[in-house]
């Protein structure tokens, strides 16, 4: 017969068993930069891998929300009016104009009195009509004896005695 020589796992792939089993690769959120036998090590608290196999700590980026060095032991969450919608270490960006988040957000919802969809511009609603909570995409009517002469936000009022609004 013909001697096979055992030959050790690549970085980033690893085996449970030895034998002749196949190396399996280091699934996401873990990494292994060596060669031969070892386990795959997780990735710091609050950051992942991308993909399998990650065979170096770098890989392990920072979760969206949160930004820090790739690789690093802390990813510190996005402030409030900031957000960041990919994984790394990119900055948290700011909010735009008449829109806001929660620390560690991934997208920015127009605040009350403005209206549009995450990730656009948020536009003042127009007189006649009100958000009176954040993050919707419409404003609505002001409803019957109430009127709004403002653009942007504020509250319908009670139309005057002895008077409607259309």
């Amino acid at each position: 017969g013909t001697n096979s020589a055992c030959s050790g796992c690549a970085a980033g792939t690893y085996k449970d068993l030895a034998g002749s089993t196949a190396c399996s690769p280091c699934i996401v959120g873990t990494w292994k930069d060596s060669e031969g036998p070892g386990k795959c090590k997780s990735c710091p608290a609050g950051s992942s891998s991308l993909y399998e196999g990650s065979d170096k700590l770098t890989n392990c980026r920072c979760n969206v929300g949160t930004t820090g060095p790739d690789g690093g032991d802390l990813c510190t969450e996005c402030a409030i009016g900031t957000f960041k919608s990919q994984p790394g270490s990119s900055n948290c960006e700011a909010c735009p104009a008449n829109s806001s988040s929660p620390a560690a957000s991934t997208f920015c919802t127009c605040v009350a009195g403005y209206f549009g969809h995450a990730g656009g511009g948020c536009a003042a609603c127009a007189t006649g009509t009100y958000t009176s909570i954040a993050g919707l995409s419409a404003c609505l009517a002001c409803d019957a004896s109430t009127y709004k002469d403002l653009i942007g936000p504020g509250a319908c009022l009670s139309c005057p005695s002895h008077s409607s609004s259309e």
